[in-house]
């Protein structure tokens, strides 16, 4: 029996877009024609995922809320939970210089358990306002 063909496309940057800038649509096309490049079939969502849509609604609320906003970062880990499961972390200007260039679970423990830094009612009014851009973006799919 034949081996298939080895084919390798040169495949776009992963890379979440600007949303204020350009369709997330954007990426997806150019990964489709990377694809149709090279022969490799695929199908295509023409709708956002819920990951795309968590990520572009805390950047959306993010860049609001904070001037220092700088990326969304996401996470699928898998290590520990035995269902699949993403972290969406917003990162800023203001993070130590030492770790904003790092992943955030290698922060300190206490910046983990110190009560100052736990979820609480001073985060409602972010809550809601990720609530309410997920909403926007379902509802535009």
């Amino acid at each position: 029996m034949d081996q298939p063909l080895a084919r390798t496309a040169k495949l776009p940057p992963l890379v979440l877009p600007d949303s204020e800038s350009f369709e997330a649509t954007v990426l997806r096309e150019e990964l489709v024609a990377a694809l149709d490049d090279v022969g490799c079939r695929h199908a295509v969502n023409s709708t956002l995922t819920f990951g795309e849509q968590s990520s572009m609604a805390v950047e959306r609320v993010s860049r609001c809320m904070d001037t220092a906003f700088r990326r969304v970062n996401l996470e699928i880990l898998g290590n520990t939970d035995g269902f699949l499961h993403a972290h969406v972390w917003p990162r800023f200007e203001w993070e130590p210089t030492d770790l904003v260039g790092k992943p955030v679970w290698l922060y300190p423990c206490d910046r983990w358990t110190d009560e100052q830094f736990a979820l609480g009612p001073q985060h409602d009014s972010l809550r809601e306002a990720i609530e309410d851009e997920l909403d926007r973006l379902s509802s535009a799919n």
